[in-house]
């Protein structure tokens, strides 16, 4: 008998995993892909914030600028921030790494197929064999086994993302998102990894994402090296993040930024929470972990609606895109005056563009 199980070995699967076994509890984490560390569609990007937050991601750094720059149709505007690219894939081979030092299992090219409850424990099942355990994990992505049978969605959007090795020989500060109605419920984006390199793609809602992204690599002289596409949370709308003896972590809790669908950072940081609300439970054997829910409410990078958030911000159609780059003028987003923003949308005619402005605005200010 397990303490725990784990589906799921990215990011927050193997945080949970770490801690739990690094505490003595007996753990397995079960890994439908063959090898752990595998290269991903993300574009490894963290701010300073994240990356201070989650701490041992330091020794990942491949390239360090001073901004975010956001590019639209008539303008653009940036924001100085500190911003990090990663080498994810070494991060998730060193954790993993770490797990299994604690003491934990490690069960990879093997899908988890059949969850029942079973007296005060949970009945797994694997293409590979049968498991029981105290508690289960659900860190297996937005299309989570383990969420859907457990009964936890109300609603899922998944939008489409690409995530482009390229050869980028421009000198940039930062981070650049491009925004257009090309790209629907999305954007563009270029994130430097040093040396000459760079992470670029789409991430947009619609069938023709593969056909955007070669558009956008040509428009900026990208020479793509390494495709990777799939999917990634939009928004969900859920019953809950955990039920009887359960919760869901990350990607399959639908713990994504809203605007820009990073998910490492809560990836992380929602590991750590549920690994301590885990042990909590587990010196009790207590049922519920409703504190799980409570702790991940009160978090930095929880937003209680989604999908409302958004719709705001992705309803914006390209005039309102051109107004906002019109009033950026190119110019440094926390110099930009509200009043003189409220000014030139009324002239303009286009109030309601208020509210989506303000939002954008918002978010990226407090990266």
């Amino acid at each position: 008998m397990l303490d725990f199980i784990v589906v799921g070995a990215g990011p927050a699967g193997l945080s949970v995993a770490e801690i739990l076994g690094k505490e003595g509890m007996k753990t397995a984490v079960i890994e439908r892909k063959r090898d752990i560390g595998r290269a991903v569609e993300c574009g490894e990007g963290l701010t300073g914030h994240e990356l201070k937050n989650i701490g041992f991601a330091k020794k990942f750094i491949l390239w360090k600028g001073s901004e975010v720059e956001l590019v639209f149709p008539t303008g653009s505007m940036f924001v100085k921030r500190d911003v990090f690219s990663i080498d994810r894939a070494s991060m998730e081979r060193l954790l993993a790494e770490r797990a299994e030092a604690n003491g934990v299992m490690m069960r990879t090219n093997e899908g988890v197929i059949g969850l029942k409850k079973q007296g005060k424990f949970w009945k797994i099942k694997s293409t590979r064999g049968t498991y029981e355990a105290r508690y289960i994990v659900g860190a297996d992505g937005f299309s989570s086994f383990v969420g859907s049978a457990l009964g936890l969605y109300r609603e899922r959007e998944i939008i489409a993302g690409t995530s482009v090795r390229v050869k980028d020989n421009e000198d940039t500060e930062g981070f650049r998102f491009f925004f257009s109605e090309r790209y629907p419920h999305g954007y563009a984006y270029i994130f430097p990894r040093g040396n000459g390199f760079a992470n670029a793609g789409v991430v947009i809602k619609g069938k023709h994402i593969y056909e955007e992204n070669a558009r956008f690599l040509r428009e900026n002289s990208l020479k793509a090296l390494e495709l990777r596409g799939g999917g990634i949370p939009m928004y969900f709308v859920m019953k809950s993040i955990h039920s009887w003896r359960s919760l869901l972590v990350g990607d399959a809790a639908g713990l994504t930024d809203p605007v820009t669908y990073g998910g490492i950072y809560p990836a992380i940081m929602s590991g750590r929470i549920a690994a301590r609300s885990l042990l909590k439970a587990a010196e009790t054997d207590a049922e519920n972990l409703h504190t799980y829910e409570r702790d991940i409410r009160s978090s930095d990078f929880y937003h209680s609606n989604s999908k409302r958030y958004h719709n705001l911000v992705y309803g914006m159609k390209n005039k309102d895109l051109e107004l906002i780059g019109e009033i950026a003028g190119g110019g440094n987003l926390e110099d930009i005056s509200i009043a003189k923003a409220f000014k030139e949308i009324i002239k303009k005619g286009r109030l309601a563009s208020l509210p989506r402005l303000f939002i954008l605005y918002n978010h990226f200010k407090k990266m």
